[in-house]
């Protein structure tokens, strides 16, 4: 398998593993609750199939018709909700100093400082598997979910000891240990100069 083949396996493992939910054809979610679709919910990340990258759309968190069902499903109001700015701009942190880069004119998120998307391209951990189990372990503890945990139990990670990063690539470690490390690493290494093709 291609690294391209292999990353996106893995970026499947990890929606269906630990809970979360498809969208938009290939997006992890945290999903809403009933009586709202569960395959609508808080955008993490997608995984482009045409692009081969991960990448975020932080603009999806302060439309109006997601700031309206927080409220309606969750009794939260808008400027509880508005409180998860911070924690989005802690979430990108983290995905940036494992080698995310940002992308696009950025947003002005619920009209306070300007934030940016950040992408990452399957090549890019051709050279850096680890960095892959860092995003892992980002998705699992980002302070998004962290931020519901704490104001409404809204969704709980399942599988928390196991990683997919294991399933999909074949290496023994401990999650909980894992946990421990920092996702400070140094960015994921440029790929090979002549990588893997791209799967058709």
């Amino acid at each position: 398998m291609s690294i391209e083949q292999n990353v996106e396996q893995f970026a499947q493992e990890i929606i269906k593993l630990h809970g979360f939910r498809f969208n938009e054809g290939f997006s992890c979610l945290i999903p809403d609750r009933e009586p709202f679709p569960s395959n609508e919910g808080l955008f993490l990340w997608g995984f482009s199939q045409k692009r081969m990258r991960f990448e975020t759309k932080v603009e999806k968190f302060h439309t109006s018709t997601r700031v309206k069902r927080m409220e309606q499903m969750l009794d939260l109001s808008e400027k509880e909700y508005k409180k998860i700015y911070s924690a989005v701009e802690e979430y990108l942190k983290s995905l940036k100093e494992i080698g995310f880069e940002e992308i696009g004119k950025g947003v002005n998120l619920f009209t306070r400082v300007k934030v940016h998307n950040v992408q990452a391209d399957a090549k890019m951990f051709e050279n850096n598997l680890e960095a892959l189990k860092e995003f892992e372990l980002i998705t699992l503890n980002n302070p998004i979910i962290k931020f519901f945990e704490e104001e409404s139990h809204y969704f709980e990670v399942k599988n928390q000891e196991t990683l997919a990063w294991d399933n999909v690539f074949g290496r023994t470690s401990s999650p909980s240990s894992a946990k421990k490390s920092s996702a400070k690493k140094s960015p994921a290494k440029s790929p090979a100069k002549s990588p893997a093709k791209s799967p058709a």
